[in-house]
């Protein structure tokens, strides 16, 4: 269920709301605090409150990746990995 169908749910008074998992191919129902408590913590990751200064400008580059109307030049996710030292060929010797 998405987050935002989750809230409308929790926030009706008119609606009652059992909400459940699936263990072992079997739906079990959770306790509605949990629930409550779980969306909360999803929408404030959502939101950006639980995330650390590195991890906001990691998603702040790639947005602006993404966004960009050009392709980045370079990865914005990591650097590029070192070039590899290219191997000589190994000197074998083929009879006919």
């Amino acid at each position: 269920m998405c987050l935002a169908y989750a809230e409308w749910l929790l926030a009706s008074p008119d609606v009652t709301t059992i909400p459940v998992r699936g263990r072992k191919n079997r739906l079990v129902a959770v306790e509605i605090g949990w629930f409550r408590r779980f969306v909360a913590d999803l929408r404030a990751k959502w939101n950006g409150a639980a995330s650390t200064a590195s991890d906001l400008a990691h998603e702040q580059r790639l947005l602006a990746a993404l966004t960009s109307e050009r392709r980045p030049a370079a990865s914005v996710l990591c650097p590029a990995p070192a070039p590899e030292k290219e191997k000589p060929a190994d000197k074998t010797r083929v009879f006919k």
